[in-house]
C-alpha cells in the first residue's frame, strides 16, 4: 500500500490541530499543527510521503523542544510585587511620627504600614519608600521639586 499526502492534507491537518489546541489548551498540540502547516509547503515541492513525514516529525519535534524558549518571548510575565514590595518607589504620608529607632506609621495608598527611618519624620510629612523589608518600609523625606 502506498500512502500519498497533499499539501492540502498537511494544511488542513496543521488546521485541525490548532482548533484543537484552541479547545484543550496546553500550549503543545499547537507545535504539530506548525509543523503539519511547515510540512504543506515542503510538500509543494517533494512529493515523497516518507520524506513528507519524516519532515513533518522533525519539524513539530524542533518546535515542540523551542516552545519553552518561544513561549517565553511571546508571554513575557511582568513580576508583579505583592503585599509592601509594591511600594518601592512609592510616595507616602506620615500619620505617626517616625523617631529611629522607634517606627512610625506611613499612609500608602489607603493602607497604613510600619515605616522606619534615618531620621526623625513628623507627622503629615511626605515620605518616599526607599527599601522594603519584609513588612516594614524603610523611607525618606521626599525631596520638593
Amino acid at each position: 500500500m502506498y500512502m500519498k499526502f497533499s499539501p492540502l492534507f498537511w494544511f488542513s491537518l496543521g488546521i485541525i490541530l490548532t482548533v484543537l489546541e484552541i479547545l484543550l489548551p496546553g500550549f503543545i498540540i499547537i507545535w504539530f499543527g506548525a509543523g503539519a502547516v511547515l510540512t504543506a509547503f515542503f510538500a509543494i515541492f517533494v512529493k515523497n510521503p516518507w520524506a513528507q513525514l519524516i519532515f513533518f516529525i522533525v519539524s513539530s519535534g524542533i518546535l515542540l523542544f523551542f516552545s519553552p524558549k518561544i513561549s517565553s518571548k511571546v508571554y513575557k510575565k511582568k513580576k508583579t510585587d505583592v503585599g509592601s514590595e509594591r511600594f518601592a518607589g512609592v510616595t507616602g504620608i506620615v500619620v505617626k511620627k517616625i523617631s529611629p529607632p522607634s517606627p512610625g506609621l506611613v499612609k500608602i495608598e489607603g493602607e497604613e504600614w510600619r515605616a522606619f527611618a534615618d531620621t526623625e519624620i513628623k507627622e503629615n510629612t511626605f515620605v518616599e519608600v526607599i527599601k522594603v523589608e519584609g513588612t516594614h518600609l524603610w523611607v525618606k523625606r521626599k525631596e520638593e521639586k
